[in-house]
Formats: structure tokens, sequence, C-alpha cells
């Protein structure tokens, strides 16, 4: 792996296949081609790289120790001299990771999320290319459970979805109704709006399954969305993935 100071490659440029979950500690970073944070060092990556978390430092975690119930960012690291070879860091930052020594441009790739009893990968899958990727979990994550909040509330998806704002979220929703008709609402935290997705339960008491997409946005550094529901129906949420661009 080398990166190339001179600039070559188109403006924001990413062409590489999405990072996979290997095992419960490791992750694989495939070959490609990418600019770096400031849009002026080309990176290439000529061969797939194991991240394990239990390294320190290039091809590991930047610094200190793996922590539990925490969002890790996965990035890409070079030397613009193209010295030293190009490699991997897992970081707490999405913005400064802490570089190797010898390294002075990266470029963020995604995200990782540690489980809360073992702080362990919490195993995903992610597809696309270029800028655009989506992020699917292998086991959903619920956020919600029988809500029945008649005002907009806010619903903390911080267990499943990284802190960054704005990020499209999927969402898999089950909707109790207590007469036919009732509805529930959902929108970004921090919206004023009244009349954002409205989704109808079809008959009393039984369940209404839908798959949504809405956008959370961040407060107090979590990422949210708000929800109601109508004349005491009960709302459960479970967050199937995000997608997020480069």
């Amino acid at each position: 792996m080398t990166a190339i100071s001179l600039k070559q490659l188109p403006s924001l440029y990413v062409n590489t296949a999405p990072y996979t979950w290997v095992s419960n500690t490791t992750l694989s970073i495939p070959a490609g081609q990418l600019r770096d944070s400031t849009n002026s060092v080309d990176i290439t990556l000529s061969a797939a790289t194991t991240l394990d978390q239990a390294v320190k430092g290039l091809n590991g975690l930047d610094i200190g120790t793996i922590a539990a119930s925490t969002w890790y960012y996965v990035h890409v690291v070079a030397d613009s001299t193209g010295f030293k070879p190009a490699g991997t860091v897992l970081s707490l930052s999405a913005t400064a990771p802490n570089m190797p020594f010898g390294y002075d441009v990266f470029k963020l790739l995604g995200f990782v999320y540690t489980a809360s009893s073992t702080a362990y990968f919490t195993k995903f899958d992610v597809t696309g290319n270029a800028n655009s990727h989506t992020y699917m979990w292998d086991s959903s994550v619920s956020v919600l459970s029988g809500g029945t909040s008649s005002t907009f509330a806010a619903v903390d998806l911080s267990a499943a979805v990284p802190p960054i704002t704005l990020t499209e979220v999927i969402l898999n929703t089950a909707f109790t109704p207590n007469a036919a008709n009732d509805i529930f609402k959902l929108r970004k935290t921090g919206s004023s709006a009244t009349t954002n997705l409205t989704i109808a339960g079809n008959v009393a008491a039984k369940v209404t399954q839908s798959q949504v997409s809405v956008i959370s946005a961040l407060a107090g550094g979590l990422p949210e969305i708000d929800y109601l529901v109508t004349a005491s129906g009960a709302l459960t949420m479970l967050v199937l993935g995000f997608r997020y661009y480069l």
C-alpha cells in the first residue's frame, strides 16, 4: 500500500469495496484507491488489510484500550511521502485519529460498534461503492418497545446509529393501534414539522408492520428521532441499519 502526494485522482474520489466484519475482533479493509480527508493526497491500497482491535497502532486501535458499547471509526492512514506503507487504524475520533509514527494523512471509511458485555465488534454487513454505503446489522437493534407517547418524544438511537448528523436510518416498525385508523408519526429530532412520516393501523389491536427510513439528528451528541402515537396506540421500533456517505 502506498500514498501518492501528487493530485491524480478526481476530487473526493473513493473506489474501494466495503470493509467487512471478519470476526469478533477483526475487520477486513479491501484494496482500492481514494482521496484523503483533506482531498489533497491519493491513497492506493494495493492489498486487503486486517484491522485487529487487539493490535495497538498501525492496523489496530490507535490509542488506549477497546471499550464496550462504543462507536469506533475505521480509517485508512498513509504517509504522504510514500516512504511508509499505508494501513488502517481504529479510533474514537471521526476527524482526528491518533496517527502512527510517520503517518500524516487519513480517510474515514466507516464505523464499528462494540458489544455491551464483551467489547467485541457487533456483526454487520456493508454494501455500496464510491461515496455511498448501506450498513445493515446482522441482528436488528431494538430502540423502542411499546412506546405510547401522544406528543413527540425523542428516541435514542446511539446503540444502532453512529453519532453523525442527518443519517438515514432504516427501521422496522410494529404499531398496535387502540382503534382502527390510529396513527403513529416519525420525524427528525429538532424538527417542528407535524406532518412528517405518518402510518395508520388498520384494525384495533392488530399489529401493523412497516419498513421505513427516517433522518436522524444529533441532540446532545446522540443520534435521535421523534415519534408519537394516537389514542393509546403502542409502537415498537428496531433499527435494521443506516446509510452513510464518505
